[in-house]
């Protein structure tokens, strides 16, 4: 409701996730938008390490910003927002261990 208030558009909150495992190199991941995100929250993972990276804007059309805690030898980034989908870019440096990376979308959907 509030959203709406500030906004002055009808909106509905949705949550997606998913993940990815067995990372062993670098590679781009695609993940399909099924909502426009306002936060984006990625865990990376390699053994017992791990990384969180929180995205988050306070419109679907403002920009990004970031705020990241933990160190892992792997890192999980938003590539960028193409149309109905969000690119990660993983980038592993512990070929040894493979990661996994989760990710969780808050965001609205337009009634």
């Amino acid at each position: 409701m509030l959203f709406n208030l500030v906004c002055g558009v009808n909106y509905s909150m949705g949550i997606a996730s998913g993940s990815f495992d067995g990372i062993d190199s670098s590679r781009v991941l695609t993940v399909n938008k099924t909502i426009d995100p306002l936060a984006l929250v990625i865990k990376t993972t390699v053994g017992s390490s791990s990384e969180l990276i929180v995205y988050y804007r306070e419109k679907p059309t403002d920009s990004f910003s970031t705020v990241v805690g933990g160190s892992v030898p792997v890192s999980c980034r938003l590539l960028g927002e193409y149309g109905t989908k969000l690119l990660l870019t993983v980038h592993n440096a512990s070929a040894a261990n493979c990661a996994g990376v989760e990710y969780y979308i808050l965001g609205v959907k337009k009634q």
